[in-house]
């Protein structure tokens, strides 16, 4: 029995071949963009799951408070991760990670620069599941100076031979590290990234007993079903035993007093599953992403899917004319009502089965343009397992259903005497219904291209704000360490260079902050504490980025005095009340109750540190110590002839590094990448918005056929009254306009209300304006008239005469 329904479905399908193409079209549309955007989902939230224990593993993160400042990032002590494994027995194990990158590789003669490096704590390879090609999980990184490399870095650095056993060297370290393993390379779905592994033993933070300095990221496997809770609550004693010497000794008082005087200092867990959608925690290896964006577009496919099928129901409806005499000689030849939405639900099913196919074949097709344009890494893995397939097929299934069940009621109610009569009519029912559907796909259609413009616009805005510092035409020098004792002979000479303007060198620039400090204040009280991003920088900080003073001096070189001073910016002097900076020293703590005291002789404008989601925090700047050989070096060029100054600058970093690598970046180009979610959530909203609008003016095209067809007579009478072909298009066009706006009424409080809240995670953001959101209606009016045109005008030019015999 199916067999033949599915053989008549074939023959109607292909009778009607220009409909069944369109129907195709727009749920392949559909389909393909919902896949796409799955796929992009679901490898966001599948980060990490493929950990043997990735459900008993845990990143501990600090949670505190200093002064004002909210502290919630993953950066905790050294010691935590050795006193949690030996004090409490739930912890199965703890590992220690410290990140680097931009390291220089001595192999031999040969040299290498190397990124994504990670120091970790010889559990790595036993808590983690990153497979070993060469090597013991539990032994690699056991020994000091012991390396695993992955098997892309063992190729480009060692060919075809075996790496094993090899020796290779960092920087200037005279030290040989020697490899003891081979790993496959990590997923993309992982937080860890690592071209190399190198044992924690080896650096000298490896016994560092201090509980108040948070540099390292620590994770723990805790025992088999044992609640995180319960250890999270022996925290604040494990603190108490061992941070509150230090708080005691660094500024004179016990802990709970400092935690009296509204302070907080805490350490909180964290499932690994839920690391890469958390980005409400500061740092990591890998950017955490905002869960937002995934609840975007996972509602975009939903609202993609549903207009694929209301245009299925609005061609299916506005061909039920045609089908209604089909309808009733089926019925006079016996079919009943069931045997008739069988069949309509199988020309349906059958549809959406040949739409998924073309989807996934446009999907395969586009995928590495669409990774590539949109900076993704997603597969459609086409034989990757039975599980993908069947989750497609039912969904086809559905979607078939679905799209196809109301348009198989309707023409199933069809009475066989009124459909062969000549005049049949449908109602106005099923026309008001069809209205309603395409109002709907507009309303989808407006709210998401408004959403898209908006984005576009903040993401212009965070591009060219004013961030209280000239960043153009910045080149910035990384691994300012390879100088050396050459630093200050470098810096000189780049200042004769007459395509230089002024040089500076500093352990931090904006977008790269590395500290963060905890300062007293002289005559405040002991428990008080201010919380300051700190640069330690040269003299010429201030001129080479262009920050204006708007109290006192900047640091010199030529005060002796210099040494014991700082500079502090707008913020720092605002929230902290300071009145006049001559009377106001700031106490960096020292160990052993010493402390150094910060004559402050400036203030500087506040510029934007970080990034434009966050609001300008307190800073201090103090002069490097003179023995420091590392750090950025900024060079601001003049902007006539870029080119030959970067190559005057490589030939003499060249001479006085004997060759290394010379690895610079402009800044305006790096910080435009603390955007790329931005930038790529726009992509992604442009590229749905269009097949978003493509869809709807399928749609139009479905309901203006329609359209037509029921006016045919009214369309010849107008002409032999002597209507010009222009007024009908306008007629046949005002319906649509109409949905339009009705649509847009719908979406625009819609839309307002969503990206309101969007653009409150940006501390600097733009306002909305309502002009945007009439143009983008406008805008799609234009498209839709586009759309419809050449149907309503070749229509306005029928021949009357054929109109009028029509029925």
């Amino acid at each position: 029995m199916f067999t033949s329904f599915f053989k008549v479905a074939l023959r109607v399908l292909w009778r009607q071949k220009g409909y069944t193409f369109i129907n195709i079209t727009g749920l392949a549309i559909g389909l393909g963009s919902a896949i796409l955007i799955l796929l992009y989902v679901l490898g966001e939230k599948h980060y990490d799951t493929f950990h043997t224990n990735a459900n008993n593993i845990y990143r501990i993160y600090l949670d505190g408070k200093i002064g004002e400042d909210r502290l919630r990032g993953a950066w905790t002590c050294a010691p935590l991760g050795p006193t949690l494994k030996k004090d409490f027995p739930e912890v199965v194990d703890a590992v220690r990670i410290q990140e680097t990158g931009n390291t220089l590789i001595k192999i031999d003669d040969k040299s290498f620069i190397e990124n994504n490096i990670l120091y970790a704590d010889s559990g790595f390879f036993t808590m983690f599941t990153f497979p070993l090609l060469k090597g013991d999980p539990k032994k690699v990184l056991t020994e000091p100076n012991t390396v695993v490399l992955t098997k892309t870095t063992a190729s480009r650095m060692f060919g075809d031979a075996d790496p094993v056993g090899k020796l290779i060297r960092f920087e200037t370290d005279t030290t040989y590290y020697r490899i003891t393993g081979v790993a496959q390379d990590p997923p993309v779905n992982s937080q860890f990234r690592f071209n190399m592994i190198v044992t924690f033993r080896s650096i000298k933070y490896y016994n560092l007993t201090l509980w108040l300095s948070n540099s390292f990221y620590t994770y723990v496997q805790l025992q088999n079903g044992f609640p995180a809770k319960q250890l999270e609550d022996k925290f604040p004693d494990m603190l108490k035993k061992y941070a509150g010497p230090e708080i005691k000794s660094i500024m004179g008082i016990e802990l709970e007093e400092w935690l009296s005087a509204g302070n907080q200092y805490g350490y909180k867990l964290q499932p690994l599953l839920d690391v890469h959608l958390d980005n409400s925690v500061e740092g990591g290896i890998v950017p955490a992403v905002n869960k937002r964006y995934l609840v975007i577009f996972s509602l975009i496919a939903a609202f993609i899917i549903v207009m694929a099928c209301i245009n299925y129901m609005n061609m299916a409806t506005a061909r039920s004319a045609t089908r209604a005499r089909e309808v009733g000689i089926r019925k006079v030849a016996g079919s009943d009502r069931k045997t008739l939405i069988f069949q309509f639900l199988t020309e349906s099913v059958i549809i959406t089965f040949m739409a998924l196919i073309l989807a996934v074949i446009l999907v395969d097709l586009v995928t590495p343009w669409f990774n590539n344009t949109m900076n993704l890494s997603i597969s459609l893995n086409l034989f990757g397992g039975s599980l993908m397939w069947a989750v497609l097929l039912t969904a086809a299934v559905v979607i078939g259903i679905l799209a196809g069940i109301y348009p198989s009621f309707l023409l199933s109610t069809y009475s066989p005497a009124k459909v062969l009569k000549s005049g049949f009519s449908q109602g106005k029912g099923n026309s008001s219904l069809r209205r309603i559907l395409v109002t709907l796909q507009f309303v989808i259609s407006v709210a998401i291209l408004c959403g898209t413009v908006v984005i576009y616009q903040q993401l212009k805005y965070l591009q060219t704000k004013d961030l209280g510092f000239n960043r153009e035409n910045l080149l910035v020098i990384e691994r300012g360490g390879s100088l050396r004792e050459n630093q200050k002979v470098f810096t000189e000479e780049v200042k004769k260079f007459p395509g230089v303007t002024n040089v500076c060198i500093s352990t931090a620039i904006p977008g790269r902050l590395n500290n963060y400090n905890g300062y007293g204040m002289e005559g405040k009280e002991a428990n008080k504490t201010y919380l300051m991003q700190t640069f330690w920088t040269d003299d010429k900080f201030a001129e080479t980025y262009q920050l204006k003073l708007t109290e006192g001096r900047f640091l010199s070189s030529d005060f002796a005095s210099d040494s014991s001073a700082a500079v502090i910016n707008e913020v720092a002097k605002r929230q902290f009340g300071i009145e006049d900076i001559s009377k106001t020293r700031f106490i960096l703590p020292a160990f052993e109750g010493s402390f150094k005291y910060l004559q402050v002789v400036g203030v500087v404008n506040d510029f934007n540190i970080e990034s434009l989601r966050s609001e300008i925090k307190p800073s201090i700047f103090m002069l490097r110590p003179k023995d420091w050989n590392w750090g950025y070096i900024s060079i601001r060029l003049k902007p006539s002839d870029i080119q030959n100054s970067i190559s005057q600058i490589e030939n003499l970093w060249n001479k006085l590094t004997n060759n290394e690598p010379f690895q610079y970046f402009f800044l305006d180009d790096e910080l435009n990448k603390q955007y790329q979610e931005e930038k790529r959530t726009g992509n992604l909203a442009l590229f749905f918005t269009i097949l978003a609008i493509s869809i709807a003016c399928l749609g139009l095209l479905g309901l203006v056929s329609y359209t037509i067809t029921r006016r045919t007579k009214e369309i010849g009478v107008r002409k032999i009254m002597g209507s010009d072909p222009w007024s009908i298009v306008l007629l046949l066009s005002s319906e649509t306009i109409t949905l339009i706006a009705v649509a847009s009424l719908i979406a625009w409080p819609l839309a307002w209300f969503y990206l309101k809240n969007w653009l409150t995670d940006f501390a600097y953001r733009i306002h909305l304006n309502p002009l945007v959101f009439v143009l983008t209606t406008f805008l799609v009016i234009l498209i839709s008239i586009g759309t419809i045109l050449w149907q309503t005008y070749r229509a306005a030019l029928r021949n009357p005469a054929e109109a009028l015999r029509y029925e």
